[in-house]
Order: C-alpha cells, then structure tokens, then sequence
C-alpha cells in the first residue's frame, strides 16, 4: 500500500514556493558556463548499488557529452560488495561516490568525506511487506525475520524512534530480491521505494511500506560526496562535475524513456524497460525536481539529521558540520547563499502554516492509531483462541473446492490422527486426494449427500469409511457447510467442514445390535412360568384360567416347551406292583 502524505504535502505548498524558483532559475543564468578544457580529465564515480535508473543522471550526463563539455572522462563504476564507497573515495581509487545520510555518521568516525548535492531530497528507502501480511505497522517487526541491505542507517534510526532496536530483529541476509520475501522466507526486507515494489506489482500483487518519514527521519536520499583532498587539489574538477552531473539529472528526469533504453543498450538489461519507467516515475517525486533545484541541500537540514542521529544514540552531541558540507569559496557562493537563506525564511513560513494544521490532525491520528492498535490486539487473542480450538479438536477442520476430487484448500493438523497424512500432503500438488480414501462403495452416496444439501443451501452431515495411509478402515462422520467468498471479479464457491473418527462408536453400535439379536432369539426359545400356580393338595392336579383341574404333566406341557416320558419311581413301584416285587430273587 504506497504511502501519499508526503506527496499531498507537497502538492499543497509547491504554488507558494514557485516565487523562489523563479529566483532561482533566473540566478542561475548569471553563473559562468564551464569552458571545456582542450585535454580530458580521466575520473571516476562510485555508484552505491548495480546500473540502473536509481543513477539515470549520470548516464545522461555521459551520453549528452555534458561531463565531456566540462573537460571530464568520466567512467561510472557498480558498487562492490568487497569494498564501500566510503573507503574508495577516501584512499582515492574512486574520485567520487554516491551514497546517503549515513554519509554523516562516516565524517564523525573520522572519515574526511564531503557531501557535493543531494539529488534525492527524499531517501528511498522503507521497510516492505506484502499486503497479505498481517504486519501493519512497524513495531509488529519485533520478532520478525527482516533482510537488511547495508547503508541502512536511516532505517535502523527509524527502528529506534519506534522503540526498537537491531536486536528485536531477526537480521537475515539481503538477496536484494523479493522472491524471499513472498515465499515466506523473511517476513519484511528493506526496499528502495523506486525498485524492489516493482517486482511485487508485476506480479499482480500489492504490498505495504513503512515510511521513516512517519516518525520524523525525514533524510536525504542518493548525496554526491567526495573527499576533501579532492576539493583542496582539484576544486575545478568538483565544480564541473557537479555541475555537469545536475545537467545530467535535469535531462533524464525529462526524458525517461530515452534514458531507459541508453541503460539497456549500453549499461545493464538486469531490469526491464518497464521496471525502469517504474523507477524513473517514483524517483522523480523523491527527487523533487518540481520544488527545489535538482542537488539542493542546506547545512540547517543536515544539522537536523545529525540531531536525529544524536537523539537516537548513533551520534555524539554537537558534531562539528563545517567542511561536511561542499561550499567553494567564491563571489557567487555568497550570493547563492543568501538567496538560499531568503528562500528558506519563505519556505518555513508557508510550512509552518501546514504545520498548524499537520498538529491538529495528528491528534487525530493518535487516537485513530490507539484504537487500532486495540484492535490488533483483540485480533490477535481471538486468532490464538482459534488455533488453540482448531488443534485441541479431535478430527479434521478443511476447506476445499467443489471440484471432482474435493480438491484441499485447508486442512488442521488433525488430519494427521485421521489419515496418517499430513496436511501438505492434501494441499499441495500433485498430492492426496482425500476422495480418494473414501471406500468406493460409499463414495457415490457421499457425493450424492453433500450436494443434495448444499445445493439447498443446508448444512450436511453423513457417516461413510475411509482407508488410512496404513490401510485401516475408519467409520468417520463429517458435518459441513457451503462457504461464498464475493469478490469484484466474481464469487467464490467451497465446502468447510470438520471429519472425526466415530469407529469405536460404530463398532459399539454393530456390538449392541447383534447382542440384542441375539436376546431375542433366546426370549423366543423360552415360555416361563411365572406367579402363584393352584394345586390340589391331594391330587395335585393344577387348576387353570378355566377353572378346570389337568394333570401337571399336561399343565407344564401347555405352558411350557416341555415334553414328558412316562416312567415309574421304585417306591411307586413297591407300593403299586407288590408282587412283582416279591418274584424278584
């Protein structure tokens, strides 16, 4: 998501400050045009990063014979990974070099380095993140995996203005690509505002940046330096170049696509023609040629970022400015100078009118970011909650096409339980169809099931089984419903749900069924006798509902299964049949 408030800024004082342009323009054709000189000055600039538009104005300044008008050869050298700029300057192997505020941090070190024109008045660089992110703002990079590129300074003030520090972060190397970062490999990088968001937007995507500007590191951008014995030995020299190298960025900025296809066809095809287009249109409004002389910069701005550095820790107190600088000594240095002065009188009284204003919406703001801030945090405990239920459940949560094959969107790590696979084993492809685990016998019925309710707008619910990755059958019961996601090219139609195991319960539930087939069968094998049954005490014949006497043999036998031998008991016998007692020897 791009940030617009510095450019509506602008936008809305560029009217009051167009009278000091005029003055400036007007000052300007007093200046003595640079006389070429009859041999060639061979010198050399050290750019800060590979060919590209980033350095549009020196190309320029080559092919348009600006530098060769001021007697100068000059040859534009890549940035080495094995060597800073700094140092190359320095020790002499480069004449010049291009870097950023953190140029100010080297001169305290000791480094004798002077600063010639600042063509970014705005620097570039922000923190990216993906739209789809759940990073909003900046203190959300606590804990975060962050690429750094070096010469980030001016991001890790902003980290401290913020609260943080190097340390909250989780620092990985800079691959000075996106690739990483939409794959999941890191959770933010540091971006140039002009390049890295263009292979993002190529993509169809969008994305999230976070501005120092936000909290009031406001720096330059891509500074012209050198060094000061360049300045003692070959002032000359540095006049030209600057003054060459300014022609240079005034022509590119106003003929981007022709500058476009001269780094294509003579320095670098690393970007497209339409990531240098891409670059040439933000770096126009970071350079802001349409509100101040292309390389203006002021000793008043740089003291304040040396006291923004010195708040946040990264600098000592009252560092000594004078010579950082670049100022050549004569007569119409004094002149720029104090127009320059009068310039800046208008420009504070036109911003400080914005600034009334800017205070009384910050309050605004303030409340607007407390609120959100309380959001986010009740977002998060809800999010924590869900995945807390989703992986406490006993079964699988899923969210799939309606396709042939049901194809996953989602799936819990229940699955795991359920099938024995994992759940990138659903989703990614070509993977495991989940369809496909259903028995064959049942999938049809399934199917059949599922649509029927959705297709009436109902919740589903059906039992069927399934084969896990080692073969077993599991009964498993799922319940579910039609999920629409509307969106401006159309809507969007899948199934959510939950799977659990129910096997145990369908095993218990075919136990009970043959326990109770079996029970009654043996109830209709059975006839009992039950209650007080009336006897003759002498007989004992037995009384029926009838009120007739039977004999107990044919009692039993009515009301029973029972059936009956006749036999004779010995004293039965004895007292019976005496006789055939006393035959028996």
């Amino acid at each position: 998501m791009r940030n617009t408030g510095n450019k509506d800024f602008y936008a809305r004082f560029a009217a009051s400050a167009l009278l000091l342009f005029m003055v400036l323009h007007v000052a300007a054709g007093f200046a003595a045009p640079v006389a070429a000189r009859s041999g060639l000055d061979k010198v050399s600039l050290r750019l800060k990063w590979k060919h590209q538009f980033q350095f549009a104005g020196y190309y320029a300044a080559v092919a348009q014979g600006y530098y060769r008008d001021a007697g100068l050869d000059v040859t534009l050298e890549e940035d080495d990974p094995n060597e800073e700029s700094v140092q190359s300057v320095v020790s002499g192997r480069a004449h010049f070099g291009v870097g950023g505020a953190e140029l100010l941090l080297h001169r305290a070190q000791g480094k004798p380095v002077v600063v010639l024109a600042a063509i970014y008045q705005h620097s570039p660089l922000v923190f990216l993140v993906p739209a789809t992110s759940d990073i909003t703002n900046v203190h959300q990079l606590a804990g975060k995996r962050v690429m750094l590129e070096k010469h980030s300074a001016e991001l890790l003030a902003y980290l401290r203005a913020e609260g943080l520090s190097r340390e909250d972060l989780e620092i990985l190397p800079h691959t000075y690509g996106v690739n990483e970062l939409l794959a999941g490999k890191a959770d933010a990088i540091s971006a140039y505002l002009s390049d890295e968001p263009f292979n993002i937007v190529e993509r169809n995507l969008d994305y999230r940046v976070f501005l120092p500007q936000s909290s009031g590191i406001d720096f330059y951008g891509d500074v012209l330096f050198t060094s000061e014995d360049q300045i003692k030995e070959n002032p000359r020299r540095v006049a030209d170049f600057i003054s060459a190298s300014k022609k240079g960025w005034k022509y590119a900025l106003e003929h981007p696509e022709e500058i476009a296809d001269l780094i294509l066809s003579k320095y670098s095809t690393r970007h497209s023609r339409a990531h240098l287009l891409f670059e040439a249109e933000k770096s126009r409004k970071l350079i802001g040629m349409d509100v101040v002389e292309i390389g203006y910069m002021n000793l008043g701005r740089w003291q304040h970022i040396a006291d923004k550095y010195h708040e946040l820790g990264m600098l000592p107190a009252n560092v000594e400015l004078e010579g950082f600088v670049y100022s050549p000594q004569h007569g119409q240095v004094a002149f720029w100078r104090t127009l320059v002065q009068l310039g800046e009188i208008v420009f504070a009284l036109v911003a400080l009118f914005f600034v009334i204003k800017l205070i009384r919406s910050h309050f605004n703001l303030e409340e607007l970011n407390r609120k959100n801030r309380i959001a986010n945090r009740r977002l998060k405990k809800s999010r924590r909650r869900y995945s807390m239920l989703i992986s406490s459940m006993p079964g699988m949560a899923y969210k799939c096409y309606i396709d042939q094959n049901w194809t996953m969107q989602y799936v819990s790590h229940g699955c795991l339980a359920l099938t024995g696979y994992r759940p990138g084993d659903f989703i990614k492809s070509p993977g495991v169809d989940y369809f496909t685990l259903i028995f064959e016998e049942d999938r049809a019925r399934v199917k059949s099931e599922i649509l029927g309710a959705i297709s009436m707008g109902q919740p589903f619910n059906t039992t069927y089984r399934i084969t896990d990755i080692a073969g077993r059958q599991k009964w498993v019961w799922e319940q579910g419903r039609l999920s629409v996601e509307r969106k401006s090219h159309g809507s969007t139609f899948s199934i959510e749900g939950f799977i659990t195991d129910v096997s145990i319960a369908k095993n218990l539930e075919d136990e009970k069924r043959h326990v109770i087939a079996d029970l009654q069968q043996a109830l209709s094998e059975i006839k009992t006798l039950r209650g007080i049954i009336p006897i003759c005490a002498s007989c004992k014949k037995i009384r029926d509902d009838k009120g007739l006497w039977n004999q107990v043999e044919q009692y039993i036998k009515q009301h029973t299964d029972s059936e009956f031998s006749h036999s004779i008991c010995p004293e039965c016998s004895e007292k019976l049949y005496p006789q055939q007692r006393k035959v028996q020897p």
